[in-house]
């Protein structure tokens, strides 16, 4: 196990007993609207190919070691056909609009840009201050809640998760966006006659 999934492991743990009731506190409620859509490691999972319709990793892909890998061995799991789908943490677009509506099949709705810059700041002071303050105090693990919004900061694009969707061989990648943008469903159809070899 690597270092990244060993650091990630204890700060779970260390904040066990409290994370759904932190979960629910800290996103306002919202977590439960986010997990309708949604103790193997990700990265080898022990299943044989094509075993599932559908594979699904909510909140997760932050904490994995290798990306591209675990979302191979979803694609791999699922048969032809087949749905990905992945929910996850995202920092909303403030000011960066056109990239975002100039990348072809990825539907993200668009704030207008003073709203956007608006909203993205007001979200990244929650992130990076209330949050972590709160989730520590009622946690007593600063540290762990310390890690979230970095690791939310410093994650993939909605755009960029999407491409590595689409170079290990899933079609038809969809980007939905909720609550103004902070949370991202990628979906995507495995495509038929796609052999999936896991990557070493």
């Amino acid at each position: 196990m690597g270092s990244k999934a060993i650091h990630v492991q204890r700060l779970f743990s260390s904040v066990a007993e409290c994370y759904d009731l932190l979960n629910t506190l800290l996103s306002f409620g919202r977590d439960k609207y986010w997990r309708k859509f949604a103790a193997a490691c990700a990265e080898s999972l022990p299943f044989q190919d094509e075993a599932f319709d559908c594979a699904t990793i909510g909140f997760g892909l932050r904490n994995v070691t290798d990306i591209e890998k675990t979302l191979g061995e979803m694609a791999r799991v699922v048969k032809e056909g087949g749905k990905v789908v992945c929910l996850e943490f995202a920092s909303p677009n403030f000011g960066d609009s056109k990239k975002i509506g100039e990348v072809p099949g990825h539907k993200i709705p668009i704030l207008p840009k003073i709203l956007n810059k608006i909203w993205g700041r007001i979200y990244h002071f929650y992130l990076f201050t209330i949050l972590p303050y709160l989730g520590g105090l009622i946690s007593g693990r600063k540290d762990a809640y310390a890690y979230l919004p970095h690791s939310i900061a410093g994650f993939l694009s909605p755009q960029e998760l999407g491409r590595i969707m689409e170079e290990v061989g899933l079609k038809d990648v969809e980007i939905h966006s909720l609550t103004l943008g902070i949370v991202t469903v990628h979906s995507g159809v495995k495509s038929e006659g796609k052999n999936m070899v896991q990557r070493n």
